[in-house]
């Protein structure tokens, strides 16, 4: 290793890398060698210490500690020191550099993995702002710390070996004293330093005590008792003890504790010695322990304590604690855009466009804060104010993007790209109302706006607009609004979403309808809008062009702006088309390329080619869209010539009619466009593209075997783990340390921990927590009690006839007719559903009615309420999701087998420590494969059984119903007197002829099977000690199914992006 420890080295090496010294990082850099030396003696190092050098900067330090000790761990906050450092320790193999926040970084953990016995002795150079939290981590701790040997601002040096009585006397003073005695080496000028500081600066060894410096009956009263004395440092003691918000005493028994350890009444706290504040605590001590809360001694001002403080008072003129949970919930708002603008936002030379019609982002405060890695730090902040995020947060409006698990994979993937630091950004439309809110009115499902968007918003209008184009010279304006998503640790990338600017708001009339046929007026009104006439379709057609016009000409924008060769297109940009929606956006690139750029159809025909790619999500025939001619030619005609040759050119290659692009029929397959002009076709779990390979798309899997692979979907930890179950997470982070929060695959280290029973003990602690603030949440929301003893079995999902909750109700009939004849489960059981069935899916309303009314005659029947209970959640959501999969302990998987995709909800259950039921299919079948016939419960036909019976049209489920009394039972009663006196005949008995008639999906197929395997895991939860062991090895085999994972096998075989 060079030297490089001198003025002219170090600015050499800041110039090569074109290095920004950032202020937020408090960095200078040393330049002094005989500074460094006395750093070096004063830490009294030899070859069998292992040295903890926090703040490394550009090595100079590291070099000559690693010359002296036998380890050093060089930990740097900023990620664009790492290559300098790589450079500077080239060649240098006993050290280890580490990319963390110290603050955030599991130093048990590390130090018993990487330092073994060794003596452990820590080296920093610590910018003021960060000084207190890092000293009071590494002393508190209880760490095997032999000595800290900090260079700190003199000023801080300073109060560190302060005394009684003077100005630099404070709460950090006596901490230091309590675990350590400090000695101040060496003052260090500011000419020292690249850049140079405003102030001299001082090095410091802190030798940590065997002991305390003070024996007291309470640790946690005493540096409670010290930060209240100089919270308010002017006030006597007696105030600042009674008025903090840690402690509870009252004035009298404070005053009668100082006097009789022998102080006067009205003394200040900067007047006591720490042997003092020992007895004073102890006096306390003896009397009551009135402690509140959780605090870390500190004397310096909390940074972040002051921005919100300020931004408070500049907004309402309040303080925090005065301020409404809606004026914080806007204060963290604009609080955490500040910070995110601080944030490097992740760009490269080719970048992801990921196009989706859906992104169900869910509330976003949490999260960012998390991802920001300041909601501890602001969670305590409010907490001492009385407040807290998660109280704030239900002021936050949801933003309604999406529907279901497409649009929330969507999300997860875009907060997996911006924590890996890929170079991507989202594109959809902003939809004002989205799907719909549920309401629910004489057990049917009606639908109201949701109006979720505030003038204050994670909304930011961009400027950027476009014209778009239709058939009949219809011409309209995009404009352009971005949401920031922020990655763990990391930068940010774009969601871009594409409004209308002449939108009329107005055109809604009573729950959700309005006019169809006013596209320049309502495309950006609703997702998804009724599509069950030709108005409805047509207007499906005008939204998908206007969002992939726009989407496109952003992309060519981008790619001018940035001086490419739009011939490169390929080279610069890969398109993630995310199931058909997008589709248009190969033709409409291809006629921008054509009729604006000058290329000959060919050159664009190739370059766009080899520009997209595509994800199928379903094998559901009529999800796989397929659009009349004519209606293109209507809405879109400029695009119909090129459809047209796009199909000419398979037709004379290949006479197939089952791979063309528009069938006898003259109807568009939108699916057939994506896999013949694009370079990949992903199915989203195994099963699934095993499926799409061998059955539903086996003509084009022969054609193109090359473009076929699978990416088994995923989901993000952040939102599903960190955000929603921090009491889990504190029990990971405890047990197996937080390397698992960036690589998933590390939370098989809790294998280890199967048979100890205190972390099954803890696992069931945190479970049945859960399911009381569930239970809280729906007593305010729904007016519901919710049994917590009981077993939680939920099914949260879009309502659709192939996920089949029907057959869900099935089994709560025949559970709730086995108790009326006398049979009593062991334990009650609670049934919780959540899911919107589509304004025109007529089934899906019915199957939602009848659960309607299963709910009011179970929980009115006083022989079976105190047994089974079932919920219907409102408006089921990301925020509701986040609260009932925590609380769950069945988790409902049940479609029928080969036709769901992959699922993500299963994941998320499995993740937070519920038990799946389910059928082989989708992402079920990973989960079988990972965690093992005994730790999950499978039932029903298998995939090719049923792809069988479809082939064949074997199926009749009147046949099952003849044969099985127990199926004829719990179908009857759907249309008994009991149920048509609490529903509709209506929707009753047409769901009871669709069951019989047709049971397209299967569900008496499987009926049987179910409630066998049902009442299977009812019973196994009464072994406890088996159940939580099958908890355990559920959370543990989850890693596979992180979102990150899923993007990184994205970019190894599809993407092909660099890392920033």
């Amino acid at each position: 290793m060079n030297s490089i420890n001198t003025y002219v080295r170090t600015l050499d090496i800041i110039n090569r890398y074109n290095f920004t010294i950032r202020k937020k990082y408090g960095q200078n850099f040393l330049t002094d060698q005989n500074i460094l030396d006395r750093i070096i003696d004063a830490a009294q190092l030899t070859k069998e210490d292992a040295v903890l050098e926090i703040g490394p900067g550009i090595g100079t330090l590291t070099g000559e500690l690693a010359g002296r000790a036998g380890k050093v761990a060089a930990v740097e906050i900023d990620t664009e020191l790492i290559p300098i450092l790589k450079e500077t320790l080239d060649g240098v193999e006993n050290v280890d550099i580490i990319n963390k926040d110290i603050l955030k970084l599991d130093l048990r953990s590390y130090i018993a993995d990487n330092f073994g016995d060794r003596p452990v002795k820590v080296v920093a150079n610590l910018p003021y702002y960060i000084t207190t939290p890092i000293i009071m981590k590494l002393m508190e701790g209880g760490y095997p710390f032999k000595s800290i040997t900090v260079m700190v601002q003199k000023e801080v040096a300073e109060r560190m070996c302060a005394g009684p009585g003077s100005k630099e006397y404070g709460a950090l003073s006596l901490a230091v004293r309590y675990y350590s005695n400090p000695v101040i080496i060496t003052q260090v000028p500011p000419e020292c330093f690249i850049p140079r500081p405003k102030v001299s600066s001082a090095v410091i060894r802190l030798d940590i005590l065997k002991d305390r410096g003070v024996k007291v009956r309470d640790e946690e009263l005493l540096l409670k008792l010290i930060r209240a004395s100089f919270n308010q440092r002017r006030k006597t003691l007696v105030n600042a003890i009674a008025n903090f918000n840690g402690l509870s005493f009252g004035k009298e028994e404070i005053r009668e504790a100082i006097e009789k350890t022998g102080l006067r009444a009205d003394i200040r706290g900067e007047a006591l010695t720490l042997e003092e504040f020992a007895a004073l605590a102890d006096r306390l001590s003896a009397g009551c322990q009135n402690i509140k809360g959780d605090t870390v001694p500190s004397e310096e001002e909390n940074g972040m304590e002051k921005k919100l403080s300020e931004l408070v008072k500049k907004l309402y003129k309040k303080e925090v604690s005065e301020a409404t949970n809606a004026e914080l919930y806007h204060a963290l708002l604009s609080l955490t855009k500040e910070l995110s603008r601080e944030k490097k936002v992740i760009d490269g030379d080719r970048k992801v466009y990921y196009i989706s019609a859906e992104f169900l982002i869910g509330k976003l405060l949490s999260n960012n804060l998390i991802n920001l890695g300041v909601y501890d730090e602001l969670e305590e902040i409010l907490n001492k104010n009385g407040k807290s995020i998660a109280m704030i947060e239900e002021e936050e409006p949801e933003p309604s993007l999406g529907n279901g698990g497409l649009g929330r994979l969507a999300a997860c993937f875009l907060d997996s790209i911006a924590t890996l630091g890929l170079p991507g950004e989202g594109i959809g439309l902003n939809y004002h109302y989205g799907l719909f809110k549920q309401v629910f009115k004489d057990h049917l499902q009606t639908a109201e706006k949701n109006d979720w968007i505030e003038k204050d918003s994670w909304l930011n209008k961009t400027g950027v607009s476009f014209e778009v184009e239709f058939g009949g010279g219809v011409k309209v304006e995009s404009v352009l609004y971005d949401i920031d998503v922020i990655g763990y640790d990391n930068g940010i990338i774009k969601l871009h979403l594409f409004d209308l600017k002449s939108l009329d708001e107005g055109l809604v009339r009573k729950g959700i309808d309005f006019d169809k046929e006013a596209v320049d007026k309502n495309l950006t009104l609703f997702l998804y809008p009724d599509d069950s006439d030709k108005a409805g379709n047509l207007l499906r057609i005008y939204q998908q062009y206007f969002m992939v016009s726009s989407g496109a000409q952003f992309i060519i924008k981008e790619m001018k702006e940035k001086g490419f060769d739009l011939y490169e297109l390929d080279k610069h940009v890969i398109i993630q088309i995310n199931d058909t929606h997008p589709t248009m956006v190969i033709p409409e690139l291809i006629r921008i390329l054509t009729q604006e750029e000058g290329f000959t159809m060919d050159d664009a025909v190739e370059v766009v080619g080899k520009t997209c790619a595509y994800t199928n999500h379903t094998i559901l025939a009529e999800a796989l869209e397929k659009w009349p001619l004519d209606y293109l030619e209507q809405v879109v005609p400029k695009l119909v010539p090129i459809i047209k040759e796009l199909n000419n050119r398979i037709v004379k290659t290949n006479k197939d009619p089952k791979i063309r692009i528009i069938d006898e029929d003259k109807r568009v397959h939108m699916a057939h466009i994506d896999i013949h002009y694009g370079i990949s076709v992903n199915g989203v779990a195994a099963i699934h593209t095993e499926i799409l390979k061998n059955t539903e798309l086996n003509a084009f899997y022969k054609l193109y075997p090359e473009k076929f692979n699978n990416k088994t979907n995923g989901i993000t930890f952040r939102r599903w783990l960190l955000s929603c179950n921090r009491e889990l997470t504190a029990l990971l982070d405890e047990k197996i340390g937080t390397g698992y929060k960036k690589n998933a695959d590390e939370l098989e280290k809790l294998l280890q921990f199967k048979d100890d029973e205190e972390v099954l003990n803890r696992l069931a602690a945190i479970k049945m927590d859960n399911k009381k603030k569930l239970a809280e949440h729906v007593r305010a929301v729904e007016g519901v009690e919710l049994d917590t003893d009981s077993i939680f079995d939920i099914q949260i999902k879009r309502m659709h006839e192939y996920k089949r909750q029907q057959m869900n109700a099935l089994y709560i009939i025949h559970k709730y007719l086995q108790i009326k004849a006398g049979k009593k489960p062991k334990r009650p059981i609670t049934f919780i559903f959540g899911a919107k069935a589509a304004p025109a899916y007529v089934i899906a309303k019915d199957i939602i009615h009848l659960l309607l009314v299963l709910e009011e005659i179970v929980n009115k029947d006083p022989e079976v309420s105190p047994y089974l209970k079932v919920l219907f959640v409102t408006n089921y959501n990301v925020s509701y999701a986040e609260k009932l999969i925590p609380a769950c302990d069945i988790s409902e998987q049940i479609s029928l087998a080969s036709k769901e995709a992959s699922g993500t909800g299963n994941m998320k259950f499995m993740l937070n420590g519920a038990v799946t039921l389910g059928t082989d299919d989708g992402a079920n079948v990973e989960i079988h494969e990972l965690v093992g016939d005994e730790n999950i419960y499978i039932f029903g036909a298998d995939s090719d059984t049923v792809i069988k019976h479809y082939e064949k049209a074997d199926y009749v489920s009147k046949e099952l119903y003849k044969k099985s009394p127990v199926i004829k039972q719990a179908v009857d009663f759907i249309i008994s007197e009991k149920a048509l006196k609490t529903g509709h005949k209506e929707n009753l008995e047409r769901l009871y002829k669709e069951l019989l008639n047709k049971d397209w999906f299967m569900t008496l197929l499987d009926l049987e099977s179910y409630i066998e395997k049902k009442d299977e895991a009812l019973n196994d939860y009464e072994d406890q000690q088996k159940w939580r062991r099958m908890m355990l090895v559920n959370i543990a085999k989850a890693g596979f199914f992180s979102s990150d994972r899923a993007i990184e096998e994205y970019n190894r075989d599809i993407w092909k992006l660099k890392k920033v």
